[in-house]
């Protein structure tokens, strides 16, 4: 683990840890292990109840990164609904979570636009 005290950008970070994400000259905070898991996420915004279809790449223990073609502007409040769910233990279950958007990219992909950091609130499950 290393502290730098300027993040890629050249912004001051106060000296908050970085671990290496494997590439030489790149680093990223990160307070959970992200996990690489593929499911299809469906998303509802909660303001305008419009759905959104997404996919999950990776998680961590309250968090998932996904990819879309909408645009998900950060601070925007969602139901996440993730098919497959690695937080569950059982088949079958729709894992839903109330959640929020905490940044998004856009994406060099012909798959998708958009990459969104989404911070998970609570759950509940569905069958």
């Amino acid at each position: 683990m290393k502290t730098l005290s300027k993040n890629i950008a050249g912004q001051p970070i106060n000296g908050a840890p970085f671990r290496s994400a494997g590439t030489v000259g790149y680093f990223e905070k990160r307070n959970h292990v992200r996990i690489a898991h593929h499911s299809r996420v469906k998303i509802k915004e909660l303001k305008t109840g419009i759905f959104i279809n997404a996919r999950m790449r990776h998680y961590s223990q309250n968090g998932i990164y996904i990819e879309t073609d909408s645009l998900l502007l950060p601070g925007t409040k969602i139901y996440a609904g993730i098919e497959d769910s690695p937080f569950v233990s059982f088949a079958n279950v729709y894992d839903i979570y109330r959640a929020e958007v905490k940044w998004l990219t856009m994406l060099n992909s012909r798959e998708y636009k958009y990459g969104c950091g989404i911070k998970l609130e609570r759950a509940t499950s569905k069958s």
